[in-house]
């Protein structure tokens, strides 16, 4: 019974794959012809749009088309809240599908993709992907009458050409760039000759979190000073609202009864781009005894009091899950038996901030996001994090004082069941804990999301 299974499954696996290429071949032959028609039918599965939870958007408000959303993080949704734009987004694996048609057998994307003279077989992709384009993204943004076109990353190769040719055809391209933390030295350094290899930004306009990642990209060259603005994170004002309205009715910290701990936990190469890999391979490089140490000793903890909820959140599944899993299994930690003990890629880092006692945080926002929400905040920093090869990339480091910082485990672990016995926080710690969110994320007077809705209504009207 189970070799028949197999084989049917096997079967069907290989008539997708067939398939597939029998429609490869069709949308290619499409192309050589010059016709879009497939590809618009085909828009109406990978074309969404994104609705505002309470009400409708005004039918003539401005038509925003998103790349890559998934990357957005929660921007689309408050953009469409904001019922300043109706919001569409599009699949990326489709953007990918579409930019592969063009490209030959075998090729890898690099960094040459974007050189100014590019090399005969770079050309002549570029050549091809932008005849087409053309008259696709016309044709595409008239069916769903798109004012605008938004990325969320200079540097997502699938967006680039999409983003090019937008610009070409008068509709503009702006990115709402959302990777700006870079706190650091090593991360500016690090940033700016990033940038380089990108060459020249071929969009309109750059819209970043704050002034010190406005000024990496100015400096590296890849646009002028004309072209971006630092504007703050829209999504971060609905959660400084949600703030504002707990202090107004003077809740408790922890909006639920019960004590809980979140552990934000944090790559083994968190911060060390250009250094290593997010998740080095030689497990010499990057936090591999920090990241070990410090989920052990937090799986202990839930381990020793059974009535405290612990929560290991990591950014995404999969992978990240498993590299946690291994640390305590090494450990002969048995963490699927401890009720009190959550280890997920799923649920929103916020919500856990506000329904959380203590904050555990490495080398993320998140740091900044828990502490101006009044939150009893211990940052590890020991092991490999005191080595002089990673201390210039350690974030926040300027901000340490504004938090409980572990020098070895057992104050990592003492700090934590300090924090759930008193979690207090002195009000001109709070005051400064305002101004580093001010610096890094965003405005604590919620105005991020008028100013991106005027800066892109502004784009749309000059492009027009």
């Amino acid at each position: 019974m189970k070799i028949s299974l197999m084989v049917q499954i096997s079967k069907l696996m290989l008539m997708n794959k067939i398939s597939n290429k029998i429609i490869r071949i069709y949308e290619k032959f499409f192309i050589s012809i010059g016709s879009t028609s497939i590809f618009i039918a085909q828009s109406k599965r990978f074309i969404i749009e994104v609705k505002p939870s309470n009400g409708e958007c005004d039918v003539d408000a401005p038509r925003l088309l998103a790349l890559s959303p998934f990357r957005f993080r929660g921007d689309l949704e408050a953009l469409a809240d904001s019922k300043k734009f109706q919001v569409f987004k599009v699949s990326d694996k489709w953007q990918k599908k579409m930019a592969a048609l063009f490209y030959p057998k075998g090729f890898k994307l690099g960094f040459n993709y974007y050189d100014s003279n590019p090399d005969t077989q770079i050309k002549k992709i570029q050549d091809s992907t932008r005849k087409f384009f053309l008259k696709f993204l016309k044709d595409l943004y008239a069916k769903f009458d798109i004012d605008c076109v938004i990325g969320a990353c200079v540097w997502y190769p699938q967006d680039y050409e999409w983003g090019y040719v937008s610009r070409m055809i008068n509709t503009p391209y702006v990115v709402l760039h959302r990777e700006n933390l870079i706190t650091g030295d090593g991360h500016y350094e690090q940033r700016v000759l990033q940038l380089k290899r990108y060459g020249i930004f071929s969009g309109n306009h750059i819209i970043v979190h704050n002034e010190r990642s406005k000024k990496a990209f100015v400096e590296s060259g890849y646009v002028t000073s004309e072209k971006i603005d630092a504007l703050g994170c829209v999504r971060m004002d609905e959660f400084i609202k949600s703030i504002n309205a707990q202090v107004s009715i003077g809740a408790s910290v922890n909006m639920q009864n019960s004590k809980k701990v979140t552990f934000f936990s944090f790559q083994r190469g968190v911060g060390l781009r250009g250094v290593t890999e997010v998740w080095p391979q030689n497990h010499e490089e990057g936090y591999t005894d920090l990241f070990a140490k410090t989920h052990v000793a937090f799986a202990q903890l839930a381990l020793d009091n059974p009535d405290i909820e612990f929560v290991i959140k990591a950014k995404w599944g999969g992978g990240w899950l498993l590299e946690i899993e291994k640390v305590l299994l090494d450990a002969g930690i048995k963490y699927k038996e401890l009720n009190n003990l959550i280890i997920t890629g799923d649920g929103n880092a916020q919500d856990l901030i506000f329904n959380s006692d203590v904050i555990v945080c490495f080398g993320s926002t998140t740091l900044l996001e828990a502490g101006v929400a009044n939150k009893f905040v211990v940052i590890p920093y020991f092991d490999e994090a005191l080595d002089s090869k990673h201390s210039r990339f350690v974030h926040f480091k300027k901000e340490f004082s504004l938090f409980k910082v572990a020098n070895n485990i057992q104050e990592f672990k003492d700090q934590i069941l300090e924090g759930l016995e008193n979690p207090y926080i002195d009000s001109k710690i709070m005051d400064a804990r305002y101004k580093a969110f001010e610096e890094h994320v965003s405005f604590m007077d919620c105005s991020a999301t008028e100013k991106y809705s005027k800066s892109l209504k502004k784009i749309i009207k000059t492009s027009s």
